[in-house]
């Protein structure tokens, strides 16, 4: 065998499992690319396949080089964390939260207990 190559396709992705069968493929063309050439082509790396095509652009930047057809899509969405805090609204209701943390990362009560991120809170979210 003298390297590598793999046509990717998002339905062909999500027919083999979620991510971890995704990792597990990577893993072994990563480990095949440490010593032969690997390729990758692909119509594009779109928002309709598995997680938004994430699992796809994930798998191929395993390979050494990666070709889309000219008129094929990269689309790569991000990612975003929030929070809603619900003090001033209990305050204006003459409401008080009464809740027990046990540590500082247990952020689940801090929706009702402060106005915005922790220090902590914001590290995990982060």
């Amino acid at each position: 065998i003298s390297g590598l190559y793999c046509h990717c396709d998002e339905a062909g992705l999500a027919a083999a499992g979620g991510l971890a069968v995704v990792e597990e493929l990577r893993e072994a063309v990563r480990s095949f690319s440490r010593t032969k050439p690997s390729f990758l082509h692909s119509r594009g790396f779109g928002p309709n396949g598995p997680a938004g095509g994430t699992h796809s652009y994930f798998f191929a930047s395993a390979f050494d080089h990666v070709a889309v057809q000219p008129a094929g899509y990269v689309c790569i969405p991000g990612v975003a964390a929030t929070a809603v805090f619900i003090t001033g609204v209990l305050e204006k209701l003459g409401v008080a939260a009464k809740v027990l943390k046990r540590y500082e990362y247990k952020n689940a009560a801090n929706a009702l207990t402060e106005k915005a991120f922790t220090g902590a809170h914001r590290e995990a979210t982060e």
